[in-house]
């Protein structure tokens, strides 16, 4: 197969650095500056497109006279010699691709910057379009949350959410995205193994310019839950008394107040209630035992209340219950079962087995009280349980104005 040119356009000497007619009269002028194993398979395509009369196209490196490297697109298309001697012929054109090539380049550079940067980090990083469905998550799902990134994307990212959380989250997005801020929000991951995590995520919406409405969010979570953890147990600290695991008075009193501003108002009742002479055993057996009668009582009424109900202690030995979605006979039959299990109950105390019993004053909200005058209510129906010989329920009064 003979090797040369027939006709080459006079564009040609920008591209090839190079006198046309001198490359038509000697094509190794050209040939030779393509590397020695490069210019082999491309002699080599030329044999391939001849053979089976296909389409030529080429990548060249050229080295430019000018001491530049330069990237050469080529396509051709053969055509059959109709003469006594034969052969192919290529009608085509050469493209200097080198500019396109070296954006490509840089593209390809950065794009692999980037997921290397990606690959590494620990944080998870996601994309979600307008509807929830998740463009992007990084390899790190696979640590964070037990997925491969292949079984979130396409998928609704919403499937990593724990079910309570959802709403805050899409109440949130919306939000932000309508003022196109940038928001943080902590929330709940379900594993894939099952359990829950804690995440704290710093979310950016894209907004469309002639629209106005946010396209995709882009967000880097990460996972805070040995921090929640810490934090729910100091607030649980902070709630919660330590000796008896009640509710403290602050935080009861904060729940008695929500609950009288709600509708469910009408269906509560409040237990109050202390220990009967309970100064005597701090005076006869020291604190320490009386300590151990706190600890006692707090158990078996945390055992015997409902998960919804409210325990707390209001002070010393002084207790309150509050019972949800209960009314007078409910308060009133859970009051007598907690003043007889703790009748029955023995506490130890080193070698001593110590008794206590408990006075007990039951109410339920009336119309229009507030919560001072509810609590009033009461602690006089617990007064009189103490004034009638003690280790007895009482029920208050149901009028504003009377007191017992």
């Amino acid at each position: 197969m003979s090797r040369g040119y027939t006709y080459l356009s006079p564009v040609a000497s920008q591209v090839l650095g190079l006198d046309p007619q001198a490359v038509i009269d000697d094509p190794m002028l050209l040939l030779a500056r393509i590397a020695g194993r490069e210019r082999e398979q491309l002699l080599m395509s030329l044999q391939t497109s001849a053979q089976q009369q296909s389409p030529w196209e080429a990548e060249i490196r050229y080295q430019h006279p000018d001491g530049q490297e330069r990237r050469l697109a080529c396509v051709g298309l053969p055509q059959v010699i109709d003469s006594p001697e034969g052969g192919v012929i290529w009608n085509g054109y050469c493209d200097d691709a080198t500019a396109r090539y070296r954006i490509e380049d840089e593209l390809r550079q950065s794009e692999e910057r980037y997921r290397f940067i990606l690959n590494s980090v620990s944080d998870l990083v996601s994309i979600e379009d307008s509807h929830g469905i998740c463009q992007y998550i990084s390899p790190s799902v696979v640590k964070l949350c037990g997925y491969r990134p292949q079984e979130i994307i396409g998928q609704e990212i919403k499937q990593l959410i724990h079910p309570d959380d959802m709403l805050r989250i899409a109440q949130e997005v919306h939000r932000a995205a309508c003022l196109g801020e940038v928001f943080r929000i902590d929330f709940r991951i379900q594993h894939k193994a099952g359990h829950t995590l804690w995440f704290e995520s710093i979310s950016t919406p894209s907004m469309d310019p002639v629209t106005g409405r946010y396209q995709r969010v882009l967000s880097v979570s990460r996972n805070i839950h040995e921090r929640k953890l810490v934090e729910q147990r100091r607030e649980h600290e902070a709630m919660t008394d330590a000796m008896t695991g009640a509710m403290t008075r602050a935080s009861f009193l904060d729940t008695l107040d929500t609950l009288l501003s709600s509708s469910s108002r009408e269906q509560m009742a409040l237990i109050l209630f202390d220990i009967d002479h309970f100064k005597r055993v701090n005076d006869t057996h020291g604190h320490a035992a009386g300590d151990q009668v706190l600890i006692s009582l707090g158990e078996a009424c945390r055992a015997q209340l409902r998960r919804d109900d409210c325990f707390a202690r209001l002070g010393g030995e002084e207790f309150a219950v509050l019972l949800t979605d209960a009314g007078t006979a409910t308060g009133v039959g859970m009051a007598e079962r907690l003043r007889q299990q703790i009748a029955a109950l023995e506490v130890r105390f080193k070698s001593l087995t110590l008794r206590c019993t408990i006075s007990m004053g039951v109410a339920t909200p009336l119309p229009g009280e507030t919560r001072d005058g509810y609590l009033h209510r009461a602690d006089m129906a617990l007064y009189s349980a103490k004034r009638s010989g003690r280790d007895r329920v009482v029920l208050a009064s149901q009028s504003l104005s009377e007191d017992n």
